[in-house]
């Protein structure tokens, strides 16, 4: 009889285990499966620069470079001598490596303040509020217009000399 009982201990016992094992399981299954349905969020890259900056275009002879854009980060300084009516252009890029969309925040223009009648400075492709989209690009050009000639007290055409106009351009993650 003691064979018996121990037989049958043995075989509950095994019972009992391969029914937490089969439970067990089937627990571990739906959780595996759940998982796959979850996505995993990629970490977040900010990468945006500047790029391929050309040289700085005239319209006319009278309009002379002083001093080729140079960009460092968003700010960029460039100088033009107005000697009548003309515009100055330059383009570049702005690449947006990243896996976040990016915001332009503000845009600042420096160095017209004294000739603020006279020069305006405006912008092809960028806008506060704009988006730039992940892993995307946009060309910008940049225009600096003379539209009104310059003239001293006894009438004399004066230049227009900016040697140091600055933009600076913020951006903003996209949350």
């Amino acid at each position: 009889m003691k064979g018996t009982k121990r037989s049958t201990v043995v075989t509950m016992s095994a019972i009992v285990i391969a029914a937490f094992s089969l439970i067990s399981s089937f627990g571990l299954l739906g959780i595996s499966n759940s998982v796959k349905g979850m996505s995993v969020k990629e970490k977040e890259k900010w990468n945006v620069s500047i790029d391929e900056v050309s040289n700085l275009a005239t319209d006319n002879e009278t309009v002379e470079v002083i001093k080729e854009p140079e960009f460092k980060n968003f700010n960029a300084n460039y100088g033009v001598k107005f000697g009548n009516v003309g515009s100055s252009q330059f383009e570049f890029l702005i690449k947006n490596e990243g896996n976040t969309d990016a915001l332009v925040s503000d845009v600042v223009i420096t160095g017209l303040e004294e000739y603020g009648n006279y020069i305006k400075t405006e912008f092809v492709n960028l806008n506060v509020g704009d988006v730039i989209e992940k892993e995307s690009f946009i060309c910008v050009k940049v225009i600096t217009n003379c539209h009104t000639q310059l003239y001293d007290y006894n009438l004399v055409e004066q230049d227009i000399v900016l040697d140091n106009i600055g933009i600076d351009i913020k951006l903003e993650k996209v949350e």
